[in-house]
């Protein structure tokens, strides 16, 4: 998301699954989805990186796979990643395209 309504929790219209988990008494973590970013009811997910489409994808799945491997006490239970392929791919040229589906 580019323009500043990202920012607006109103936006949404609703309540993001990683609030949902943490109402339920589950830890949560999202590596750039897309709102866990977004102050809501003055909450972020446990865990959470601000989106930089410069991190490359590597980077991002190791620190991922680091968060499965906390301990069992800080893990969190409910999880998060994007990655902006095939998502972009499939804006671009459709979900069931030749260039999105190998």
């Amino acid at each position: 998301l580019k323009n500043a309504e990202k920012s607006n929790p109103q936006w949404y219209q609703g309540q993001p699954i990683w609030l949902t988990a943490m109402y339920q008494g589950l830890k949560s973590a999202s590596f750039f989805w897309p709102g866990s970013d977004v102050d809501v009811n003055g909450s972020f997910p446990n865990l959470y990186k601000l989106y930089n489409r410069s991190i490359p994808f590597e980077e991002r799945v190791i620190t991922f796979l680091r968060w499965l491997q906390l301990p069992e006490e800080e893990r969190p239970h409910f999880y998060t990643l994007y990655l902006e392929e095939p998502d972009s791919s499939g804006h671009i040229y459709g979900p069931i395209s030749s260039e999105v589906i190998l």
